[in-house]
């Protein structure tokens, strides 16, 4: 059987988490949701994450502390940041804090296909 890449998606809208669960199933991922970040980055001690893609407004913490945590504590694991509000952070201040790609919503999927691929094609060489 080939190794499906576990993907973690957060954000706190549902309506993404499940659009985003039906194109990552497109992609051949596992699909793991969450709506904070607390609980997000308390996932991956339980289970190997391949992916993060997170959004940078979250209820209780941001994306971006969402981020640097798991920058600290998993530095392998590539992210993907997305956004519908640009006026937040820049995509020079998300990449400078370690995140592969920055997204404004609503999402050009080609542009997100590709970045997923590059950023799988890392973690499982």
């Amino acid at each position: 059987m080939d190794y499906q890449p576990r993907v973690m998606v957060v954000d706190d809208d549902e309506n993404i988490l499940s659009a985003f669960e039906d194109f990552l199933r497109t992609e051949n991922c596992r699909v793991v949701t969450e709506t904070n970040a607390e609980r997000a980055f308390a996932r991956f001690a339980e289970q190997r994450i391949d992916l993060l893609i997170t959004d940078i407004r979250l209820k209780l913490h941001s994306g971006i502390t969402l981020l640097l945590q798991v920058r600290s504590a998993y530095p392998c694991v590539p992210t993907i940041v997305i956004t519908g509000h640009p006026d937040v952070i820049t995509e020079q201040e998300v990449l400078k804090y370690g995140a592969e790609y920055y997204f404004l919503k609503p999402l050009e999927l080609d542009k997100l296909r590709s970045a997923l691929r590059k950023c799988l094609s890392i973690t499982t060489r």
